[in-house]
């Protein structure tokens, strides 16, 4: 490792970065957060959320994002458990169906194999 350097971890490899200030550092790090924010904003469909939002708050838009992602948090416990709950019943009866047609295959090949 070259010697000064600081090091960041991103999808699964080392990048290597001059020497910065403690203060570029933090700011690469909220820009990642910032990111991951935005994704966030986007699901509940808080289509113009931005830094801004995060580093100079108002009130009322503040009160109303928050709103936004209590929101979206309470669908998701109250619709998608149930749908993923269901989806894994569904995924767990295909799974014993495919294994049941495996051995059914396999008893079938070795009565052909008798035959021959």
């Amino acid at each position: 490792m070259l010697s000064g350097f600081v090091y960041l971890r991103c999808d699964e490899q080392y990048h290597a970065i001059p020497p910065v200030s403690h203060h570029a550092v933090c700011y690469l790090c909220s820009i990642t957060k910032c990111a991951h924010r935005t994704r966030f904003a986007k699901a509940a469909r808080v289509e113009d959320f931005s830094s801004r939002d995060l580093f100079s708050p108002e009130r009322e838009r503040t009160t109303i994002l928050l709103s936004a992602f209590i929101n979206f948090v309470k669908f998701t416990e109250q619709y998608c458990d149930s749908f993923l709950k269901d989806l894994r019943e569904r995924s767990d009866a295909l799974i014993i169906q495919r294994d049941d047609a495996a051995e059914q295959l396999k008893e079938i090949q070795e009565r052909i194999d008798e035959i021959k």
